[in-house]
């Protein structure tokens, strides 16, 4: 199968038949996924000060004090839900300051927290993936240039040795890295996110045999994932990989498609080509399709989108599993797939035609491990802030008080994760309510150049776009 750049192309059928939404028969894993620096209070890191300099959106009238999710302090706020779900496996990143506060000190202290909260998970019968590096840098790491200086493999090693020393016999699966050609794309080749470096646009390209940013980059972060796969192999035998992320690039017009083709290659393939022998499993992070006019990301007529932005595109999660583990013959695991939508409309909708997704991939040959929901609550959305709502479960703050309230959609992800299956009915009734829905205004935290990310929402309405998979 052979993914298409064209938006005339991208429409497609999977079968002809209903998919039933049933893995009684599978071995498939459901799970919850969170990262240190959107859920731990008492950080002051490298998103913290970026907040400060005015680049995340809301960040500070929404969270004066700088708790985010207290997680830190009261990890049953948000474990609860993990238990009350039920879930199989729980992916949790980890914050490389707090455990390496300087550069040259560990900290007991912070690893034997999180070795802590790790065994609570481990308790309720469920396992446990940890993320080394989920967008969690150091500040000290950052001034000296982030990934582009290769100072950062050692460094990183070392981190990684200690971390597998104390808590290797509590992990059953472990992340390297979550999303590294996003983050180096938006911290080195912009100021979007974080940049201890002017920006560099034309970094992402080479000339000749003299390598832009981009790649100086990520070919530095593969040598730190390949240096770690044999130190974690060192302790260990739990399968290890990264969180990869993936998006169908999509052109508008010529060039739109050429540079979607250019897309497809640095961003969905060059890391795993380069570390491809080091991997034990693919982990892949999904949310939809990014669409491009000329190289411009735009928000299209023909999709409808989440809160933050993103094309709901599900029938593209099959043909990406079934492209990639062609490519690389590797298990695959859904590390992150979800939406944000503050008024849980089209959630639902969006959770259903996925899992007929995945389905369909796991009948066509694709073994897949598990599927991991992004996310448990709302959190802090890195520089889009606190606007966009990803979480099954709403959060809002009242000073340093966190208080949670259960969404609609929280319970139909219960049902899947217990009962491994919703019935044809269950379906029908979610299909029918998101069409109830077609007109209605819903919440959008993108503004409509599809660059900027909103402190505040606007609102547009409710597409009537058929997306689904069958």
């Amino acid at each position: 199968m052979k993914y298409n750049t064209s938006l005339k192309k991208h429409h497609f059928k999977l079968s002809h038949k209903k998919i039933d939404i049933d893995f009684t028969n599978n071995n498939v894993l459901f799970g919850y996924a969170c990262a240190a620096a959107q859920i731990e209070n008492g950080l002051e890191d490298i998103w913290l000060k970026h907040a400060i300099s005015g680049k995340v959106a809301g960040f500070l009238e929404d969270d004066p004090l700088n708790i985010r999710n207290n997680f830190w302090d009261e990890p049953d706020g948000e474990l609860q839900y993990v238990s009350d779900t039920k879930v199989q496996v729980f992916r949790m990143g980890l914050d490389w300051q707090r455990i390496c506060p300087n550069g040259s000190t560990f900290s007991y202290e912070a690893i034997e927290k999180y070795k802590a909260i790790l065994l609570k998970v481990k308790s309720k019968g469920i396992k446990t993936m940890v993320t080394l590096y989920h967008h969690s840098e150091p500040m000290w790491t950052h001034k000296e240039g982030s990934w582009s200086n290769s100072w950062m493999i050692d460094k990183f090693c070392d981190y990684t040795q200690f971390v597998c020393k104390e808590l290797y016999d509590i992990v059953d699966y472990w992340n390297t890295f979550n999303e590294v050609q996003m983050y180096i794309t938006l911290t080195q080749l912009s100021d979007f996110w974080p940049n201890p470096n002017p920006p560099r646009a034309l970094g992402l390209f080479n000339i000749g045999p003299f390598k832009g940013t981009y790649d100086k980059a990520l070919n530095n972060v593969a040598q730190a994932h390949i240096r770690s796969y044999k130190i974690i192999k060192s302790f260990s035998d739990a399968p290890i990989s990264v969180a990869h992320n993936l998006a169908y690039y999509i052109g508008e017009d010529f060039l739109g498609s050429l540079s979607a083709k250019i897309s497809w290659k640095k961003f969905n393939f060059l890391f795993i080509d380069l570390i491809k022998t080091h991997l034990d499993f693919l982990g892949i992070n999904y949310y939809g399709a990014e669409v491009l006019q000329g190289s411009k990301l735009v928000l299209s007529e023909h999709f409808e989108y989440s809160d933050s932005g993103r094309a709901i595109y599900p029938k593209g999660l099959y043909e990406m599993l079934m492209i990639f583990y062609k490519r690389y013959k590797l298990p695959i695991f859904i590390t992150e797939n979800g939406m944000s939508d503050s008024k849980d409309i089209i959630r639902e909708k969006y959770m259903t035609e996925h899992l007929k997704a995945l389905k369909q991939a796991i009948n066509d040959g694709v073994p897949i491990m598990g599927y991991i929901w992004w996310s448990m609550t709302d959190n802090l959305e890195w520089a889009d802030g606190y606007a966009p709502k990803f979480g099954l479960v709403e959060v809002k703050r009242d000073g340093n008080q966190i208080i949670r309230k259960k969404r609609k959609s929280y319970e139909l992800y219960k049902t899947v994760v217990q009962e491994k299956k919703l019935s044809k009915d269950k379906v029908t009734k979610i299909d029918k309510s998101f069409r109830s829905h077609i007109g209605s205004e819903r919440t959008m935290t993108r503004a409509e150049d599809a660059q900027t990310a909103l402190s505040e929402f606007r609102y547009q309405k409710v597409k009537d776009i058929d997306w689904s998979v069958d």
